[in-house]
């Protein structure tokens, strides 16, 4: 199937394309959901009729702002298919949660606020530095939450004077062998 004319996808900072980060199977229509691309595509699998989908839920979404860069994190950080006509994605760039009704193409947009209080219990004490989730490292991913502005004053005001002991725990925690004993560990398992 053609993508609608006014379909655009731009290239993430890899230099490869995502237009689309998901497909949903929602009873007559196949939903897209998007990546590195200005909408969801909504596809009738009776007609194989092709069109934008709430195109206006990812009006300009290749801008930066909030300190949100698409080329890096692309446009979506969530989508879950509730049934075969409802569907919840959330946006990166503002962290809406959007739920949709894929049949009369109705939407609520919900953005999730913090009071003040519950803000600064949240990141009291946090610098921003854990381990990944997915990939072997200790770092501080920047965020609206972990600006670079603050790592640059906690930096300069020493405020992660116990960074490197939390680093070098976390990384024997990720990996084995630092002792160097990998080769008499595969020779047992050999030998046995």
């Amino acid at each position: 199937y053609a993508m609608p004319t006014k379909f655009q996808a731009w290239y993430l900072l890899e230099g490869r394309r995502l237009p689309h980060i998901g497909i949903c199977n929602m009873g007559d229509w196949i939903i897209t959901i998007p990546g590195s691309s200005n909408s969801m595509v909504k596809l009738n699998k009776k007609t194989g009729e092709v069109k934008l989908f709430l195109p206006e839920l990812w009006k300009d979404s290749e801008k930066q702002r909030n300190g949100y860069h698409p080329q890096k994190w692309q446009n979506k950080s969530f989508f879950k298919q509730v049934d075969k006509k409802r569907l919840l994605v959330q946006r990166n760039w503002d962290c809406a949660l959007i739920d949709m009704d894929i049949d009369t193409e109705e939407y609520k947009i919900v953005i999730p606020m913090l009071s003040e209080k519950t803000y600064s219990d949240m990141i009291e004490g946090q610098d921003g530095f854990e381990k990944g989730n997915n990939i072997p490292v200790f770092s501080c991913r920047e965020s609206k939450i972990f600006s670079v502005d603050k790592f640059l004053d906690n930096l300069t005001n020493e405020k992660l004077e116990n960074l490197k002991e939390r680093q070098l725990k976390t990384i024997n925690e990720m990996t084995v062998n630092t002792d160097g004993t990998c080769g008499e560990k595969i020779y047992e398992l050999v030998k046995s």
